[in-house]
């Protein structure tokens, strides 16, 4: 069996006074223990972020820097956010809407000036040697109607043509409240349209279709056309990509019920786990089976939502997701879950213990599977997120 291992750790210290300290540390490699060999520490106060990274390709400095509430607009540093819905800079992550690691980041520099009525940026950004350019006109005759008209030109030192750029939004400016939606156009057979609501629930989507791929863009417009849509409320979570491949998840987590159902081109499965007593100390169980005959079974005791410490058996005939049946669904869009190889393969079993506290998220996973076609074989999964206020 192919060792596909993972381990992550991230601490965060967030303060309401503004101050905000981010480590995040793991292994990016394969290897048959959680030894780190990322970490990232950033220090964060109001619109500045400092600090530095170390992987095994590379080490650097973290720093960035965005104003505040102001008609002068800078934004200089490594790229944080998406741009835009990430079409023509992002922030190195597959999706615009998600967060990357430091190390990921572009370099960026964004300047500019906008008003109630009109606005006016330029931003350029690099990663490794390929770099974008891009100039917009921003009018926005009504509250909830922006227009933007620009050009773009990429591989700048090489002087390649220009790019014409447009784009509409609608809805809310900042587009975590409420409704908000857009369409842009990147040249030639290059649209996006994206949608999002925020509330009680957040929805967004996208569509696109790309003529040629900008590596400065997030990850998911490398493929010709496509389109992702994303759910998420307190007890629900689901996800549809449409591209090159197809991947769809839908998940519950109720008092006592949770279930999950996973679509993917090489595999489909559904699962469930029930427990006694959804508001203190509990027994857990629950089964995930796959069309072609796999099985993962899953057995522990925890309290509440809080923690949960457990084990159980696989039997697969390919490799699967670890245990979609006891994440909570939040950290399938964080950097907990996302962008990960935490699958399992062949026989084996596993032992599992979760935290989910205000403070402190995340969890440690072992696997150990054998076979007589294969040696012995470990993995070691971890993702940590911590939180204090001072």
């Amino acid at each position: 069996m192919r060792n596909r291992i993972l381990f992550l750790g991230t601490l965060w210290i967030h303060t309401a006074s503004a101050h905000e300290v981010v480590v995040e540390s793991g292994s990016l490699k394969g290897a048959i223990a959680p030894i780190p060999d990322f970490l990232s520490t950033t220090y964060r106060h109001h619109g500045y972020r400092i600090g530095a990274f170390t992987t095994p390709e590379m080490r650097g400095v973290v720093a960035s820097y965005t104003t505040g509430a102001t008609p002068f607009l800078l934004e200089l540093g490594q790229r944080e956010r998406s741009l835009d819905q990430g079409f023509l800079i992002s922030n190195g992550a597959y999706l615009p809407w998600t967060k990357n690691f430091a190390s990921g980041e572009p370099m960026a520099i964004r300047t500019g000036y906008e008003t109630r009525w009109f606005g006016f940026d330029t931003a350029y950004a690099q990663r490794d040697a390929e770099n974008i350019l891009i100039a917009r006109f921003m009018v926005t005759p009504l509250g909830w109607l922006k227009f933007v008209t620009g050009a773009a030109t990429t591989q700048v030192a090489a002087a390649d043509g220009a790019i014409p750029l447009a784009a509409a939004e609608f809805g809310g400016a900042d587009g975590y409240h409420g409704f908000s939606a857009g369409a842009q156009y990147a040249g030639e057979k290059n649209f996006l349209l994206h949608a999002r609501y925020g509330g009680a629930f957040t929805l967004r989507a996208l569509a696109f279709m790309r003529n040629a791929e900008n590596p400065l863009a997030s990850a998911v417009y490398a493929n010709p056309k496509g389109g992702v849509v994303q759910y998420l409320s307190t007890d629900w979570f689901a996800q549809v990509f449409a591209t090159d491949t197809r991947y769809a998840m839908v998940r519950y987590a109720g008092g006592y019920l949770t279930a999950v159902s996973v679509y993917e081109d090489k595999s489909q499965l559904a699962g469930f786990s029930v427990r006694n007593n959804p508001t203190g100390f509990h027994v857990r169980s629950g089964v995930t089976i796959a069309v072609d005959g796999s099985i993962q079974t899953l057995a522990g005791f925890g309290h509440a939502d809080h923690v949960f410490i457990g084990g159980g058996h696989y039997a697969l005939q390919g490799d699967e997701p670890l245990e979609p049946v006891v994440f909570p669904a939040a950290w399938y869009s964080g950097l907990l879950l996302q962008s990960t190889a935490m699958r399992v393969r062949d026989k084996g079993y596993k032992m599992l213990v979760m935290v989910d506290t205000s403070h402190i998220q995340g969890f440690f996973a072992a696997t150990w599977s054998g076979s007589s076609a294969h040696s012995e074989q470990f993995g070691f999964f971890m993702r940590l997120a911590g939180s204090l206020t001072f």
